[in-house]
């Protein structure tokens, strides 16, 4: 027998651990609490009998290299089990995190190079057969007992014991909250963990679990011993990974969303590395090889990886496809829950023979409002504001909220609806629950139908909603297909015609282009919608008299994408959910085949150790339209720019959108900040200095060039 795998007749555990103190407490449920650790801490497995009494398997949390001491306790044993070293059980494969809005996509690659995903969280539903949905884990918390939680999770110093019913993540407090009518425990449910890494103000995010309210830091000024929920999410992506049925996963790569400030971008690293190690055996951390190997990289951006997935699917991995051209231009259109990124590069034979090709990054850009929750977010705002629907909601007592990712215009006599309780945000999802199908088949209803086929063609919809105070109630809602219909049109045009836009920045990089390859990514680009938009903005371009091609391709992942795979002469995609390919698992298999060690050499815009640009356009209100007087695109280094030619009281307008540098932006579509010196001069100016991604500073000076104010703004808060 290895001295790996032993036969104990007592347990020695640090006396502090809660799995210590489970098992001394129920000496007679010892086995039955080993076998269902993974069960207790995130509603997983449940491990065999044989776990414990098979001389070649045995247990990795009895397993104890060191004697009894002062801080352990011995718990004997009514009959011997087998303990086992989790460093039998290492793994040399990869694990890729992509870590989305509003869902988080995870897949492994193992020795063999073989690419699978992962269910994260699933708990009994792993028992059924997989669907492509439960592969996209929901970014998702609730909330129990925050305190008992952390004080379990900081009781060891690896797979501590902390409880489920505790804090939850992913589908089932998913399902939970879709389920449920009760507006008071909306602040238990936590969706908005990549936002909130983001967000950096001086009021704080406040979370609320059974014994009160709780408010965050902000995410970067989180310490190791405050309360940090992507480092919990990461923790429970640990757990569902590192078991002993599947071994134990050293290496994970990150991708990385390069709009973020370079200083949440490490704190989004640093928070893995902490929340993954949490989750790997002790024994394997302080091994004096494989501690040495735990990492956790950040290598690629998000839409990158994607761009890296669509080209190798389509048919651009081979030697073939440089037959006839030498370098491929390419965008990508990702089209989140969240937001929309875009990506446009170079894909070209690698001249260095390390690498078969490599993948050129020079143009990022994107919507931070469009994205499917958002419009979702839009819709339901759109249908509540409604005349009749405000009058049904005065009736019943309900309330609802303002979107929060879309400035909207608040119609007077509709302030005493709007609210940000509970109960107003919690009938806001409500309805965009109900509307999912709606956005999901949006482009039925542009289509001509005899009658009406759904309740959305009625023009009626019946939902149960929250008041304010009492019980819940039903609400009738007048809908208006056509109008709302209209609203995702337009905004996903402009989604196109901005992804154009920046598309003629980045076209100054691209010598000799004939041809754009267009991919869509991202689950909300299935929508027809989008397709459509795109076609219209080519034919744009056509009418214009400019010759250059534009392919545009279908998401990966669906009917369309496998048809023109076909059509291409390429292999049928897997029927097997988990090694599918899709405009969501794009990101991470993109990741895996986009690693340092692998055949694709990636040359990013900004890379993981550089800061994220400043995207803002500065400028002016001229007769109601948006005048620039700084464009990021032309500026050089930190070099400080003119933009008054006085100094006193002006406002700043200012816009990451990039059709102002075309001109004719509404003064409307852009987002305004007083400035206020405490000095008149005429005889001064005051000028730009970038300090960071999103943070500027004004100074104003004198012609001799004396400093009279300085003033510092971050254009996010």
């Amino acid at each position: 027998m290895s001295e790996q795998i032993k036969q104990i007749d007592e347990i020695i555990l640090h006396k502090n651990e809660p799995l210590a103190k489970e098992l001394e407490s129920k000496p007679d449920e010892i086995a039955q609490v080993l076998l269902n650790v993974e069960k207790i801490v995130a509603n997983s497995l449940t491990y065999p009998q044989s776990r414990l009494t098979d001389p070649n398997l045995g247990h990795w949390d009895i397993y104890r290299d060191s004697e009894e001491n002062k801080s352990t306790i011995s718990i004997p044993l009514s009959r011997p089990l087998m303990a086992r070293s989790p460093n039998l059980d290492i793994k040399k494969g990869v694990v890729a995190i992509d870590f989305g809005t509003k869902s988080t996509t995870v897949a492994v690659m193992d020795e063999r190079s073989d690419k699978r995903l992962l269910r994260i969280g699933a708990g009994e539903f792993l028992k059924d057969d997989a669907t492509k949905e439960d592969y996209e884990n929901p970014t998702f918390m609730y909330f129990a007992d925050i305190d008992s939680f952390w004080n379990d999770y900081h009781s060891g110093k690896s797979r501590p014991l902390t409880r489920w019913r505790d804090l939850s993540v992913a589908y089932e407090p998913k399902r939970e909250f879709d389920r449920s009518r009760d507006g008071s425990r909306f602040y238990q449910y936590f969706a908005d963990l990549k936002q909130w890494a983001k967000k950096n103000t001086k009021t704080p995010t406040n979370i609320v679990d059974t014994r009160g309210i709780r408010p965050l830091k902000n995410f970067v000024d989180c310490g190791e011993k405050n309360f940090n929920p992507i480092e919990v999410y990461a923790y429970y992506i640990g757990r569902y990974i590192n078991n002993m049925m599947d071994g134990i996963y050293l290496h994970y790569v990150l991708s990385y969303p390069a709009k973020y400030p370079k200083n949440v971008r490490e704190k989004l690293k640093e928070s893995f590395e902490r929340g993954l190690k949490k989750a790997i055996p002790y024994a394997v951390l302080t091994h004096p090889e494989n501690g040495k190997d735990f990492e956790v990289e950040i290598s690629v951006s998000e839409p990158a990886a994607y761009a890296i997935s669509a080209l190798k699917e389509y048919g651009f991995y081979s030697s073939k496809a440089f037959e006839k051209d030498k370098e491929h231009y390419y965008g990508v259109f990702d089209f989140g829950g969240g937001t929309t990124d875009f990506d446009f590069g170079v894909w070209r034979k690698s001249e260095d023979r390390r690498y078969s090709v490599e993948i050129e990054h020079f143009k990022s850009g994107g919507n931070n409002e469009l994205g499917g929750e958002n419009l979702l977010e839009l819709l339901a705002y759109r249908v509540f504001e409604d005349e009749v629907n405000q009058k049904a909601m005065k009736e019943k007592g309900c309330s609802f909220s303002e979107p929060e990712n879309y400035k909207v215009k608040v119609p007077g006599g509709l302030e005493t609806l709007i609210s940000s309780s509970q109960q107003a945000q919690k009938n806001t999802k409500i309805l965009m629950e109900f509307l999912r199908s709606f956005w999901e088949n949006a482009h039925i209803f542009g289509e001509k139908t005899n009658g009406a086929s759904s309740e959305f063609e009625t023009g009626s919809l019946q939902l149960t909603l929250v008041p304010e105070e009492g019980v819940d109630c039903v609400v009738t809602l007048k809908f208006d297909a056509q109008a709302m219909l209209k609203v995702l049109e337009e905004k996903i045009q402009e989604g196109v015609d901005q992804f154009f836009s920046i598309f003629e920045i980045a076209s100054e990089k691209m010598p000799g282009l004939k041809k754009l390859h267009i991919f869509l990514g991202g689950n909300s680009s299935r929508s027809r919608l989008v397709g459509e938009a795109f076609k219209r903005a080519i034919e744009d371009y056509a009418d214009l008299g400019d010759k250059l091609e534009f392919v545009l391709y279908p998401p990966l992942g669906t009917p369309e994408s496998e048809k023109l795979r076909e059509e291409l002469g390429l292999n049928k995609g897997t029927e097997d959910y988990s090694r599918q390919v899709t405009c969501k698992s794009g990101v991470v298999f993109g990741l895996l085949d986009g690693l340092p060690s692998g055949k694709i050499k990636v040359i990013p815009e900004v890379s993981q150790d550089e800061e994220a640009k400043f995207e803002f356009y500065l400028g002016d209100e001229d007769f109601g339209c948006f005048e620039i007087i700084y464009d990021p695109n032309e500026a050089v280094g930190s070099e400080k720019y003119c933009i008054k030619d006085y100094v006193g009281d002006f406002i700043l307008y200012y816009t990451k959108d990039p059709r102002a540098g075309e001109g004719g932006l509404g003064i409307g579509e852009t987002r305004r900040m007083p400035i206020s010196f405490n000095t008149e001069q005429e005889d001064g100016g005051v000028y730009v200095e970038i300090l960071g991604p999103s943070k500027i500073r004004l100074i104003a000076k004198k012609k001799d060039g004396e400093i009279l104010e300085i003033q510092e703004f971050d254009l996010e808060d």
